[in-house]
Order: structure tokens, then sequence, then C-alpha cells
């Protein structure tokens, strides 16, 4: 049972989880005169990218709310009404009432350490499409 708690306490300290905040800027942009749908997969909902470093711990990064407000906030702003749909595509309501459907994806993650980049920055790439 010792070894065991040991064990845990151990593993314990071998990871890093990182929430990204959900608190974003009013954007600048123009409002386009279009009514806009937005589907949002699950996988783009609860997005979370996991990676082992050689010598070094397990860093997990949830993305999943923060994608949502971000597009909510981005898209709000930019199209005339935002309407949330709950598939990418069809015909009907809500699809007669938007000019287009938005449907961001994950495309790529990366993420640099301090001692990666030979400087005191972390820094994030997301590419979504």
């Amino acid at each position: 049972m010792t070894a065991l708690l040991a064990a845990m306490a151990a593993l314990a300290g071998c990871s890093k989880e990182v929430v990204v905040q959900t608190t974003f800027p009013d954007p600048l942009v123009e409002k386009i005169e279009l009514d806009a749908g937005v589907y949002y997969s699950e996988e783009l909902k609860n997005y979370d990218y996991t990676e082992n470093l050689p010598g070094d711990v397990s860093w997990s990064f949830t993305l999943g709310e923060a994608n949502v407000k971000m597009f909510n906030r981005a898209l709000g702003a930019l199209f005339q009404e935002l309407v949330p749909v709950d598939q990418p595509g069809g015909t009907g309501s809500p699809f007669d009432r938007v000019d287009l459907v938005v449907a961001p994806k994950v495309e790529a993650f990366e993420f640099s350490l301090p001692r990666q980049s030979r400087s005191d920055q972390y820094a994030v790439w997301i590419k979504y499409t």
C-alpha cells in the first residue's frame, strides 16, 4: 500500500494541465450583411490535446469551451445574426434563415516550452479550418 501511494504521488507530479481562459476581447471587424449558421462538432466542443515530451512531464491542453466561446464572439461580431445549427448542412429550418454555415475544426495544434525556444516564453499555435 505504501509503495502504491508513493507511486501515485510521483505520477501526480508528471503531468501539467492547461485550461485555456475563456475571456476574449471584442473583435475589431466590420459586420458583413449576412446571417451565418454555426456548427460545433463534439470534437471541437471537447477538444483536448495531450503530448508526452521526452524527459518532461505530460502536457494536456483543454480547449473545447474556449473554442466555442472564441468563435461565438468572433462570428457574432462579424455577421448580422449567428444561428446555432445541430448539423453542418441541411434544408428547412434553421438553414432557410442563414446565408452560410461555419463549421470550424482544429486542423493542427503545436506548443513549445521556454527551454525549447531558448526564451522565457511559452508558445501555442492553433490552425483552424
